[in-house]
C-alpha cells in the first residue's frame, strides 16, 4: 500500500508528486500516456520541434520560479511587444521601459493617444496597488471595466483586444477583469519565452525531481476508478493490478476528472495552432502579429510569430517555423487551411503558398474559462481521502497549494503530555496502518505524542497548527541520526530501540522503517481522529 497515489503526470500532477514525495511520503504517479507532461509536451516532427500548440513560458509567475530551475531550461525571450497589421502598414508597440527608443515610433503609429494611454494606465494601476482577492470583490467582464475606464481607442481594439483573444482564448470580452489584469501585470514584469529544447523540458525537469525525491512514475498506466474502502482508497487501473492508499490525489485534465470524481467537467476554452515550415521568413522580427485592422477580425488568425526567429532550435538550419494561432469555440465550424493561408498572406505581406504544413494542433480545452466575478480556487478535496488538482494548461502556473491540497494529509493538533509539555500527534497518512490515527507514546519524563515519519523539514500547516509543526520538526530532527537518516541527536529511548532493531534485520531506511515498526508496537495507540 502506498501513501498517496497521483493521477496524472501533468504539470499539476508532477508537482504535487515531488513536493509530497520530499516529505517524505511514499508517492507513485499514474500517468495514461507514453510520457509525462500532459498537454506540454514537444514532437520532433521533419527536424522541427513543434510543442502541443504554441504555449510560452513567462519567468516573472513566482510559483514557477520556485518549482523550475530556468537556468536549465535555457528560456530564449520572445521581445516585449507586438507587430499590427493595420490599414496602412505595419507597426509596432513595445514596452515603454525596455524599449524606450521606441515610444516615438508608438506615438506616431498612431496606436497610442494620450488619452488611450492615460485610460490604459488608469485601468492597469489596481493590478500594482490592490490585492487580487480585493479586486475579485468588485470584479466584472473585460470589456465593462475597459468602458468604464474610457478605454475606447485603437489601443483597445487593435491591439489590446486581438492580443488578449490569444491569451484567454476567447473575444468577446467576457473574461474576468481581475483575472486579465493580472496577467498584464506578469507580462509587463516578465519577458515570456521558449526552452530552447522545447515546453516539454518543463514537465521533463518536475518528473525528474519528483523521482529523485522517491516518487515512482507509471507511464501507460490508465486509471479506470477511484474507489474508498473504509480508510484506504483503491484505484483501479486498466491491463494492471489495482493500488491501494492512505489518500489520492486526482490531477488530470477536463475531459477525465468527470470520470474519477464527482466533479462536474470545467468549462474551457480552446485554441487551434497551425505550424508551418518555411525555406525563407515572412519577417526580420520575432514580435508577435496580430491583426488591428478597422471593421473587426478580417479572419480566423489571433497571431502569428516566426518561432525560429526567437528559438533557433525550433527548427533546422536554413528553415524557419512559423505559428499560427486561431480560435476553437464550441459547436462551431473550424476555418479550412486555405482561409488559414489567406489571412495569414494578409497579415504577413508575404506569399505562403509554398509553406509546407507541418502539423494542426486542436486544444479544446486549451484555457479554463475565467468568467467574472473571479472566484477564490475550489477546495481541492472532493471526497473523503480524494483530492482533485484537475489542470487544463499553463494558465494555472504550475500552481499547487501545499497548504491546501496536502493539509488532508498531515495535519496537527494540539496535546498535552502529563508534565504539561507539548507534542504533535500524527494523523492522517503518518502511519499505515488501515488508515488508523497513532502516535507514539514517549514515556521518558513525559506522556508526550511526538508525530516521527517525514517532518525533518517544518511544512505549512493551517495557521491554528503552525506552533505544533514547528515543534514536531524539531523533535524529529534531533532524532533523525538515530535512524540512519542524518547526523543528529537521539531519539527518546523507546523510538531509539525500535530504529535499532530494524537497522539490526538489515533494514535502515530511516523514518519509513520506524513508522513499520510502530504499526504493530503496543506502544501506538489510536488517537480520536478529533483530538
Amino acid at each position: 500500500m502506498h501513501d498517496v497515489v497521483v493521477i496524472g503526470a501533468g504539470l499539476a500532477g508532477l508537482r504535487c508528486a515531488a513536493v509530497l514525495a520530499e516529505r517524505g511520503l511514499e508517492v507513485v504517479v499514474l500517468e495514461a500516456a507514453d510520457a509525462v507532461g500532459g498537454r506540454q509536451r514537444t514532437d520532433i516532427v521533419d527536424g522541427f520541434r513543434l510543442d502541443r500548440g504554441f504555449q510560452v513560458l513567462n519567468p516573472a509567475y513566482p510559483a514557477l520560479r520556485r518549482s523550475v530551475d530556468l537556468d536549465a531550461l535555457a528560456l530564449r525571450s520572445f521581445p516585449v511587444g507586438v507587430q499590427v497589421r493595420t490599414d496602412r502598414g505595419v507597426a509596432a508597440v513595445r514596452h515603454p521601459l525596455r524599449h524606450p527608443s521606441s515610444i516615438a515610433r508608438t506615438i506616431g503609429s498612431g496606436l497610442v493617444s494620450a488619452a488611450d494611454a492615460v485610460a490604459f494606465a488608469r485601468w492597469l494601476a489596481p493590478a500594482f496597488t490592490r490585492r487580487l482577492s480585493d479586486r475579485a470583490r468588485d470584479d466584472r467582464p473585460l470589456r465593462e471595466a475597459w468602458d468604464a475606464a474610457g478605454l475606447r481607442g485603437p489601443l483597445r481594439t487593435a491591439v489590446l483586444e486581438p492580443f488578449l483573444a490569444g491569451v484567454v482564448a476567447e473575444a468577446d470580452g467576457v473574461t474576468s477583469n481581475a483575472f486579465v489584469q493580472e496577467l498584464v501585470r506578469y507580462f509587463a514584469r516578465g519577458r515570456p519565452g521558449l526552452p530552447a529544447q522545447g515546453i516539454a523540458a518543463v514537465p521533463g525537469q518536475l518528473a525528474a525531481r519528483a523521482r529523485a525525491a522517491g516518487a515512482e512514475i507509471r507511464l501507460g498506466a490508465r486509471a479506470e476508478r477511484v474507489e474508498r474502502d473504509g480508510p484506504i482508497v483503491e484505484v483501479d487501473v486498466a491491463g494492471g493490478e489495482a493500488l491501494r492508499a492512505g489518500r489520492v490525489v486526482v490531477a488530470v485534465g477536463p475531459e477525465t476528472v468527470a470520470e474519477l470524481t464527482p466533479v462536474p467537467r470545467p468549462a474551457t476554452n480552446g485554441l487551434q495552432t497551425w505550424w508551418f515550415a518555411a525555406t525563407h521568413a515572412p519577417s526580420a522580427s520575432a514580435l508577435l502579429r496580430v491583426d488591428g485592422r478597422g471593421g473587426g477580425r478580417r479572419g480566423p488568425v489571433v497571431n502569428t510569430a516566426v518561432i525560429s526567429h526567437t528559438a533557433p532550435s525550433y527548427a533546422p538550419a536554413g528553415r524557419h517555423l512559423i505559428e499560427a494561432t486561431c480560435l476553437l469555440p464550441r459547436g462551431v465550424a473550424t476555418a479550412g487551411e486555405d482561409e488559414v493561408r489567406r489571412h495569414l498572406a494578409e497579415l504577413w505581406d508575404a506569399e505562403v503558398t509554398d509553406w509546407q504544413l507541418l502539423r494542426r494542433d486542436d486544444i479544446p480545452d486549451a484555457l479554463p474559462t475565467q468568467p467574472s466575478p473571479l472566484r477564490a480556487p475550489r477546495q481541492p478535496r472532493v471526497a473523503d481521502r480524494v483530492t482533485s488538482r484537475a489542470t487544463t494548461a499553463m494558465r494555472r502556473r504550475s500552481r499547487v497549494r501545499w497548504r491546501r491540497a496536502s493539509a488532508p494529509l498531515a495535519r496537527c493538533s494540539w496535546t498535552r503530555g502529563g508534565d504539561g509539555r507539548r507534542g504533535a500527534a500524527a494523523v492522517g497518512g503518518a502511519h499505515r496502518a488501515a488508515g488508523d490515527r497513532l502516535v507514539h507514546r514517549v514515556r521518558d519524563g513525559g506522556d508526550a505524542d511526538v508525530e516521527h515519519r517525514g517532518l525533518r523539514i517544518p511544512m505549512r500547516f493551517h495557521s491554528r497548527d503552525r506552533g505544533v509543526s514547528r515543534g514536531a520538526g524539531r523533535i524529529c530532527r534531533r532524532g533523525a541520526g538515530e535512524c540512519g537518516d542524518r547526523g543528529g541527536a537521539r531519539h527518546p529511548p523507546e523510538l531509539v530501540g525500535a530504529c535499532r532493531r530494524d537497522r539490526a534485520g538489515g533494514r535502515d531506511d530511516g523514518h519509513r522503517a520506524v513508522r513499520d515498526s510502530h504499526r504493530d508496537a503496543a506502544t501506538c495507540a489510536p488517537v480520536n481522529p478529533e483530538t
